[in-house]
């Protein structure tokens, strides 16, 4: 929530007024429908079978950085207001008032005794700037004139196969693991995206040249491009280049392609390696860094003149339960609008909240964007007949969820991560590592323990992660015990293309204490067969949903967003180039950000408002038994560019 400076009564009984209507429209919500699925003990546990597939966020600290707001008119209150077109000159010159008010509040904070240094400034989408704020220079910012409100920055996060697997039946055109959505006859020509995301790897053949060199804002570099992770150089930040393939990507295996592959991408860098609070290396971003994303998006060269801004801009990321509708980050997306760049943001991967507000997070809350939902449009899942056995006693024989990308096959030896490791040489010989970190897979020696075998591993929080150390530990296949999974819900790249099966923790524990004992373990794989999947054309549970603190229902949309094909970041050892599945509500967005490209061409004239009408208002309706699934969970339903271009009336506004 904001700071607002000291006023008048009256402003507090409007606030009064709106949150009781927003109780209000919660409450017909929760009439109509459950709201977030509350109190569905099914959707909670369907909700908690995709905790650590999706990843924890890492605790961080965004310090004492603020955003101050001024009431002085940005570019986009400038452009709105003006009666007639406005030139560049005029553009140029209203930037250059807006950063005039700025310095003008800032020296005459100096005068008072108050230092600050402007961290970003923010002149286009919304008149204001961050800074580092102390207590003492937030109690004058409270009582100093032209300031309209302070925000505390909030951190964000992004919202996240080989060539050969993509040729599989599951993988074939139709079967829900690629971007099918699209309108025939255009693809998105002479449209610009704006990525806000990680860097991207530019020279990846499956984006065709379709990306421009772009802008880092994180580090206020010329070049977007893919930064390799500080402690591990082999491995590349990938979630924007999985986003570009899912946009732009063309002529990949077995037909492979996005949702609009003639539009251009202009990758913007929000998000950084930063360390967290246990000292690891984590993607993450603030809220500042996206607001200054979102000002280049707008005006790409940074001149002023905003006729060059990007008719699409994509954030591919999430500042979790930060739904609010006054928020710089809202005020930021509703000026981007006004200078036609419509946001397409991720809802978040937070699932279903309880009765009354949601679990929706900013920017995809903001009510000029279009949040979106991830729905899983898989046909097909993949299980295999597994065999576990210790000693002589077979202790599972059943069919076994298939959680990673890959079949399994064949009989392979089990071990278990027990006794003193290289990350912890006293651990006692009956504990258990849980593979969070590479150290774990080697013993007290550095000899790996998993070489050549099955690991088997209990359910932890960061399932992906485990399964790369395990990889470079050599492990050939991974079993997981106790985790609930879903078929094919983990995503994996080419570095950690190996089989990954879930199975009961009773049988997991049993293979434990048998190579505890000294016995022998063994896992072996039958055939491995498809199908059908139990979710199939619902609202993935981990999607989130819900009415925003801003009082509107989120998401806007759905789009298939679980184990979508797309590119990756970076080669394998033979040169050629890497591949991947991606999963989350981010994914979705970039399906709906595609479909917004493709119709962007199809009808030029439309503006960010018309567009964002159109996609939502042509939406298509998840029915079951008769009746449509909550707005809550669904929002208008899924998107559907081809109802979109063929719509003759758009509406303000679309969603409640």
């Amino acid at each position: 929530m904001h700071t607002p400076r000291r006023r008048s009564r009256r402003p507090l009984l409007l606030r009064a007024a709106a949150l009781a209507a927003v109780a209000a429209l919660a409450a017909a919500v929760a009439g109509a429908g459950p709201v977030q699925g509350a109190g569905d003990s099914v959707l909670h546990a369907a909700a908690e079978a995709w905790d650590g597939l999706l990843g924890d966020r890492p605790a961080v600290s965004s310090g004492q950085r603020m955003i101050v707001v001024l009431e002085a008119p940005s570019l986009a209150d400038r452009m709105a207001a003006a009666e007639t077109p406005a030139s560049p000159e005029d553009q140029k010159r209203w930037v250059a008032e807006a950063d005039a008010a700025q310095r003008v509040l800032l020296a005459r904070l100096a005068e008072r005794g108050v230092e600050l240094r402007r961290e970003r400034s923010f002149t286009r989408t919304l008149n204001g700037f961050s800074a580092q704020v102390d207590s003492r220079a937030l109690a004058a910012l409270e009582r100093t004139d032209g300031v309209a409100g302070l925000y505390p920055v909030r951190v964000v996060y992004p919202a996240s196969v080989t060539s050969q697997v993509l040729t599989r039946p599951e993988y074939r055109a139709g079967a829900g693991r690629r971007p099918d959505v699209g309108l025939p006859g255009f693809e998105g020509a002479g449209v610009r995206i704006a990525l806000l995301d990680t860097g991207v790897d530019l020279d990846h053949p499956y984006l065709n040249g379709r990306v421009l060199p772009g802008y880092d804002v994180a580090d206020r570099d010329r070049r977007a491009a893919a930064e390799p992770k500080p402690d591990e150089p082999a491995r590349r930040e990938s979630h924007g280049t999985r986003m570009a393939g899912i946009l732009v990507g063309s002529n990949g295996p077995a037909g492979l392609r996005g949702v609009a592959p003639a539009a251009q991408i202009l990758p913007i860098r929000v998000l950084d390696w930063e360390r967290a609070a246990d000292g690891s290396y984590q993607l993450l971003g603030r809220g500042d860094v996206l607001i200054a994303g979102l000002e280049r998006a707008v005006d790409p060269d940074a001149d002023g003149d905003v006729d060059d801004a990007a008719a699409v801009a994509l954030a591919a990321v999430v500042e979790p339960y930060a739904s609010f509708g006054d928020s710089p980050e809202a005020r930021s997306i509703d000026g981007a609008a006004r200078l036609g760049t419509l946001v397409v943001a991720a809802a978040g991967n937070d699932g279903r909240g309880g009765r009354g507000f949601g679990t929706v997070g900013s920017p995809g809350g903001a009510p000029a964007a279009i949040g979106v939902g991830a729905l899983d449009a898989r046909a097909e899942v993949l299980d295999a007949r597994t065999l576990v056995r210790v000693g002589a006693e077979y202790v599972l024989d059943e069919r076994a969820r298939v959680v990673g990308a890959l079949p399994p096959e064949g009989a392979l030896p089990a071990a278990a991560l027990a006794g003193p490791t290289l990350a912890d040489p006293r651990r006692e010989a009956s504990a258990l590592a849980d593979g969070a970190t590479l150290a774990d897979f080697f013993d007290a020696e550095g000899l790996s323990t998993v070489s050549g075998h099955a690991a088997i591993l209990p359910a932890g929080p960061a399932l992906e992660t485990t399964v790369r150390n395990a990889v470079t530990a050599g492990a050939t296949a991974v079993v997981v015990y106790g985790a609930r999974a879903p078929a094919g819900s983990l995503d994996l790249d080419e570095t950690t293309a190996i089989p990954v099966v879930a199975i009961p923790a009773e049988a997991g524990r049993a293979v434990v204490e048998g190579l505890a004992r000294g016995e022998v373990a063994s896992v072996s794989f039958g055939a491995t067969r498809r199908v059908g999947n139990g979710t199939f054309g619902k609202v993935a549970p981990f999607s989130s949903g819900g009415v925003s603190f801003g009082g509107g229902v989120k998401p806007d949309l759905v789009a298939p967003g679980v184990g979508i094909a797309t590119a990756d970041a970076g080669t394998n050892a033979d040169g050629s180039p890497r591949y991947a599945t991606a999963t989350g509500s981010s994914v979705a967005a970039a399906v709906v950000a595609g479909s917004a490209a493709v119709l962007a061409q199809a009808r030029p004239g439309l503006t960010a408002t018309e567009l964002r009408s159109l996609l939502v208002g042509s939406a298509q309706q998840l029915v079951r038994a008769g009746r449509p699934d909550p707005v809550t969970v669904q929002g208008a339903g899924v998107v559907d560019p081809a109802a979109a271009a063929a719509a003759e009336v758009a509406v303000a506004p679309v969603t409640l």
